[in-house]
Order: C-alpha cells, then structure tokens, then sequence
C-alpha cells in the first residue's frame, strides 16, 4: 500500500517529521525497526512498543552498535477479546470477555550512528545493520496459555499440510496425472539416477521462471505443467513430484537466498524463506537439483543458494542442510601457449585455453545466451592493446551443462620486429589487475562467492633475435598458515619460459579482524602478477 502526500514549500535540508499507525490483525508478526540507514547517519532513531501479556514475544537484536536507551516499564490495560469457537472446537457464537492484563512498554534508541555503508563481498547488509525484530512465543485468552513459538517440527508439518506447498506429497493425493507428463521423458529400461536426469532436464529446459524468490504455489501444479512456467518454488515443487512419482524419494528443501539474508536454524523467520530447491539421495549421496535456471547443470545450485542453512520439508526425513560458500569447489586454469609465427615480422602467435569451474560455467553461460559469444570473449580478452589481436574463437560444452565450460581462443602479437627492448606481461588473461580489497579498513566479514583456486600456466618461445634482459624471481607466499596460498614459479631454458602462477584460498568468508592481511596478501598478488619480462634485441 502507497500513500502520498505533498509538502509545500520544502526545499534542500528541510527536515520532514511524519508519522503513521499500522491497524493489523496480524499480531504474529509485530514490524521489525531498522536503526541505521544504509546512506545517512542517524542522530536518532527510537522504537517503542507496549505489550500485553497477552502475547510473548522473543526480541532478536542484530547490528553492531549498542543502544544508547533500552528500557522497559510495566503498566496495565483493559483488553476486549472476541472468541468464535463451539464445543467441538468448530465455528460457533462469538463469545466476548474483558481481560485485565499488566503489559510492558519497550523502548529502544540508538543515537550518533554513522551511515552503514555499501561495503564490497557482502551477501545481505541486513545480516549487519542495526534492526530488532519480534519472534511470537505465547500467547493468552484471558483463560489458557498457549506456547506458539515457531519451530522448525511445527513449520514442518504446517507447510506438509498446505495445499500451496507440500500437500501433493501427502498419500492421499492422487498424483496419477504426472504419469502421462512422465511417459515420454523418461526411459523405462534406465537407471534411476539417469530417470532423475531425464526429469530434470526436461523441467529445466521446457519451464521458464518467473521469479527466482518464491516459496509457495501461486497455481496448482497442473496449471504449472500447461502454461510450462512458474516461479522458483513451482518449477522445484513440480519438479520434486516428479521424481515421487517415480519413486525417487524427492523433498523440497526451503532455504534463503543470499539476496534474504541468513535463515537462523533454532526457528523458521518466514520472510527470510525466498527459495526451494529440490532434494532426494542415492547411493549414500545427497544431491540438490534447481530446475528453475537452463544454464546449470544437474546436482548443481546457484551461488546464492550457498548460504547457510536450509531445512528439508519432509514426513521422513525433515531436518536441517547446511549450503556453505565454504564447500563449494571451484577451480578454474588457464594454460597459455605462445610461439613463433610464419614470417619475417617477428610476429608470436599465442592459444590460450580458459576452463571454468561449475559456477563460472553457469556465469558465462549466462552471459552469452544474453550477450554473445563475441561480447563474452571481448570481456574474457580484455583490452590487450594494439600489440595484438584476438583471431579464432570457440567454447566447449556450452550445451552440456554438467561439464565446465572451457573458453578458447587464438592470438598474434606483434611487439618483436623492430624493437630493441620488448616488455611482456606474462600473465596477459586472468589474474588480477588491481586489489579487490582496497579499503584502508572494514566493519564487516568478508563475503566471497566461493574459496579461490585458480591456476595460470604460460608456456613462451622466446623468438629468434632476443634474449631475456629481466625476469621476475620466483616467489611462494601463505595465507595465515594453512588458509591460502600464493605461488609463482617461472624458470628459463635455452629458447623458452615457463610460467605457472597458483592461487588459493581454501575458505570464501573471512572475519573483519583479517581483512588487513587479506588485503595485504591481494596486494602482494597484484604486484607480482604486473611484474614484466623484458626482451632485449641482440646485437
């Protein structure tokens, strides 16, 4: 809901006060308050609320700034409460009753709170900004108490029951119809790990995704099979049937995305749950499916599912998955070849080869169904220069998405000839240009996508004419011991110089206490990887 309104005569650092007052029946979920804003410093920012005892609520407190006023005092209210219910617990005469209950106004302020800030590497800011935010544990009706509080065993079996989410893994639901949907996807005389690939392909590919954060049916499931679209929660939940039609013992997994910020495993906090993927093992392996994106392949997830913790909405096996940034393994090489060409023009004709891990693949597949395959290699070459030039150009396993995509292309390089000295940056594609941590200092972890593993060889016919003048030396460097490391090893033969450039970080999240070492270490990385060779032109 919207309301406008206009002020007359407001003009530049004017100060606008307003206030408003939400009505809801909805006492379950009591609006959270935000104390620090994520351009402007607060001067002062304050939050109350008078509570009953007729509800409980518990208080979650997150941000890392003190309140300069938190205080409670006890007063007492006269309350009206209606109650419609018969006997038997079914709808009958309203009843009406006063109750006198004694209540607790609450009264939270923070002051001087500098603007949060938007920080580089991380997945959520409301992970870190200031809020409270209200959690019902009890409520009573003047007679009985009753314990309300929110866990996962209750969401569970609330969400198993409901039409708009699990109720088509309930026995009684006929689910006979998927059948005819099944028959020409799936090979009778398969395996049923290839059944299950057979499934997901076909949803994967033939259903469009309306929107990536969902978590209930907006449609029945038939809807979803004839319009061939749904939002993430539809494509995963049809997808899920599926596979229990087959007798594949799929459960949809509710999770939150890394947009949504972290989703606390002690109990569900349901506006943080935008995201279902689907679930099921076999052989001693678990595997997560999302068929609600083409470009990943099957048992693989977006970066934004690796965020923490997720639940399993199951009869059987309800319970708790962790999706960490932490175990994804993610490794991408790049291997140089550079030698001399035909003719007298000293020109070196180089091939390079880019394999990418499993979420880079997703990444630039992405990116060239948007725009290209010339426009994706521009952005893999870069800006060489006029030295030299990109000529042929292909990719492997674009449409074989459970492989890693592997980017080749060929290049000239025209600096020898004439020149007497010759300046050559070895590592030309890949690497790092400048420092992704240039920050004096931060607030906040350190949030990568995934942990670093990347590779880099260069292979270089040293061409007819020139000797090296200046090489780099040699170097290996460690991350606070065992977390990461650097190496840099380059060596000369008589008419060539390898090269092979290592970078690892065995972790994606880092405390803000390391960020200066990070950073230093990066900065180190950088400086090396710029470093030249020098070609000088023999006399």
């Amino acid at each position: 809901m919207i309301k406008k309104f206009t002020i007359p005569g407001v003009r530049e650092n004017s100060i606008v006060e307003y206030s408003y007052t939400i009505v809801s029946d909805f006492y379950f979920n009591i609006p959270y308050w935000e104390f620090q804003d994520t351009e402007y410093p607060t001067l002062w920012s304050e939050y109350q609320v008078n509570i009953p005892s007729l509800v409980s609520y518990v208080f979650n407190k997150r941000g890392y700034h003190s309140f300069f006023i938190d205080k409670a005092d006890e007063g007492k209210e006269n309350y009206l409460i209606r109650q419609t219910k018969d006997s038997r617990g079914m709808s009958g005469a309203e009843q009406t009753f006063n109750v006198n209950a004694y209540t607790v106004k609450h009264r939270w302020v923070m002051k001087d709170v500098e603007a949060f800030g938007q920080e580089e590497f991380l997945y959520s800011p409301e992970n870190y900004q200031d809020q409270i935010d209200f959690q019902l544990s009890k409520i009573y009706d003047g007679q009985d108490t009753k314990d309300v509080k929110n866990t996962w065993a209750k969401q569970n079996e609330d969400m198993l029951k409901d039409a708009d989410f699990g109720r088509f893994m309930e026995p009684d639901e006929d689910m006979s119809w998927l059948d005819d949907v099944l028959k020409p996807v799936v090979d009778v005389n398969a395996s049923r790990m290839e059944q299950a690939k057979q499934v997901y392909y076909f949803v994967s590919d033939n259903f469009t995704c309306t929107d990536h954060h969902h978590r209930y049916l907006r449609s029945p499931l038939r809807e979803i099979v004839k319009g061939r679209k749904g939002n993430v929660a539809e494509i995963n939940l049809l997808l899920t049937a599926l596979l229990r039609r087959l007798h594949i013992e799929a459960a949809p997994v509710v999770l939150s995305s890394r947009q949504a910020g972290v989703n606390y495993d002690s109990y569900p906090v349901l506006s943080r749950l935008d995201y279902v993927v689907c679930h099921f093992s076999m052989d001693n392996t678990q595997y997560f499916l999302d068929a609600s994106w083409r470009d990943l392949g099957f048992a693989q997830l977006p970066p934004a599912c690796f965020n923490g913790h997720g639940r399993i909405i199951s009869a059987t096996e309800s319970g708790p998955v962790y999706l960490t940034a932490d175990t994804i393994r993610e490794v991408r090489k790049t291997v140089v070849n550079f030698s001399a060409g035909p003719g007298k023009d000293k020109a070196l004709v180089g091939a390079c080869t880019v394999q990418y891990g499993h979420i880079e693949s997703f990444n630039q597949r992405q990116a060239i169904a948007e725009k290209g395959l010339p426009a994706f290699f521009q952005g893999v070459a870069g800006n060489g220069g006029d030295e030299w030039s990109m000529k042929e150009s292909w990719v492997d396993s674009l449409k074989k998405r459970e492989f890693p995509l592997t980017a080749h292309f060929n290049v000239s390089w025209n600096s020898f000839g004439s020149n007497d000295l010759v300046y050559f940056t070895p590592i030309l594609w890949g690497g790092y240009k400048s420092n992704p941590f240039s920050a004096a200092s931060r607030r906040y972890p350190v949030e990568m996508s995934y942990p670093v593993n990347e590779t880099y060889y260069l292979n270089f016919e040293i061409p007819d004419g020139y000797t090296v003048d200046e090489m780099p030396k040699s170097l290996k460097a460690s991350y606070n011991v065992n977390e990461g490391s650097f190496e840099y090893l380059i060596q000369r033969t008589d008419n060539a110089i390898q090269l092979k450039s290592t970078l690892v970080l065995k972790k994606a999240i880092f405390d803000p206490e390391d960020y200066a070492s990070l950073r230093d270490f990066f900065a180190l990385v950088v400086k090396k990887q710029a470093e030249q060779i020098v070609f000088k032109k023999k006399k």
